[in-house]
């Protein structure tokens, strides 16, 4: 289609070094629009559909709802649909490379406009190839693993909103990944990095691991909540845990900890960990349980 062919040109111009390239994300990020709307209203009509003609669906919707866990509402996540993009493979270029490089320099370059619409692409090209699958997990991997240092950074400002940048357009990848067989690869290969793992240790040893860190109202406790790098912390992780089943034995303090960021309102942590908690008990019976017994 017409976002497919933009795509390929805009990396042949960015591989020339071209500005071109620049000039057709602004073509790409129009599309993206009107693709991301057309989803949202199929998902809309879908439910709408589904609703007025089924008064059992209805009755289930309400019953669901008051099965809610107390103090704990049910929060509207993302319906998006949007799938893989299939791109002629005949010039033997690898798209994800050229746009992963161009991310970089974005980044390098503080350019946030471009670094946001390159990080909805990539993704969506990712799972084309196992190349490309594996190339970006390593690249997410490698990006996420920095938010250790980002509350350690103090004095050089730069260097610090450029990692913000570069986080943020982590969780941008991480939102972008198609739900299809194409993107559950991609999301395989990051798992297999150990990535969920990664930021699940990152939020219970280094955010909350101080002693008292993870009783509210202590000094530890308003110290870790204020940490800029944890609202970055909980998108990465609701962004990479669809289809995820977590294994409580190998984290067992992370969905108690979840639990208690729901009642916070600050930087909309408590929004960011119900979101959390919803997408990991979707994928597993034993998670869903252990936040029935909490």
């Amino acid at each position: 289609g017409a976002l497919a062919d933009l795509l390929d040109e805009a990396a042949e111009a960015f591989s020339d070094g071209s500005n071109l390239g620049k000039e057709l994300l602004l073509l790409i990020e129009i599309l993206l629009q009107e693709e991301q709307e057309v989803s949202e209203s199929r998902q809309d009509k879908l439910t709408t559909s589904v609703s007025s003609s089924s008064m059992l669906a209805r009755e289930l919707e309400e019953s669901h709802a008051s099965m809610t866990r107390p103090g704990s509402p049910r929060l509207k996540k993302s319906t998006s649909s949007l799938t893989s993009i299939a791109i002629s493979t005949a010039s033997q270029k690898n798209h994800v490379e050229i746009f992963l490089a161009q991310l970089k320099q974005c980044i390098k370059a503080r350019d946030r406009h471009e670094a946001d619409i390159i990080a909805r692409v990539i993704p969506r090209l990712a799972g084309s190839t196992s190349e490309s699958t594996t190339l970006m997990a390593k690249n997410f991997y490698a990006s996420v693993k920095k938010i250790v240092q980002f509350d350690t950074i103090v004095s050089d400002q730069a260097a610090k909103i450029g990692l913000q940048l570069e986080l943020e357009c982590s969780a941008r990848l991480a939102e972008a990944i198609p739900r299809d067989s194409s993107g559950q690869r991609v999301l395989e290969a990051i798992w297999a990095e150990g990535t969920v793992s990664l930021i699940a240790d990152y939020l219970v040893r280094e955010a909350f691991g101080d002693a008292n860190a993870q009783n509210r109202g202590t000094d530890a406790w308003n110290e870790a909540i204020n940490r800029e790098s944890l609202p970055l912390a909980l998108l990465l992780l609701e962004g990479i845990s669809r289809g995820y089943a977590l294994n409580i034995a190998d984290h067992p303090d992370l969905i108690a900890l979840l639990h208690k960021l729901e009642s916070v309102t600050e930087h909309e942590i408590g929004t960011l960990a119900e979101n959390c908690l919803e997408t990991l008990a979707d994928c597993s019976d034993l998670v869903d349980k252990h936040l029935d017994e909490l």
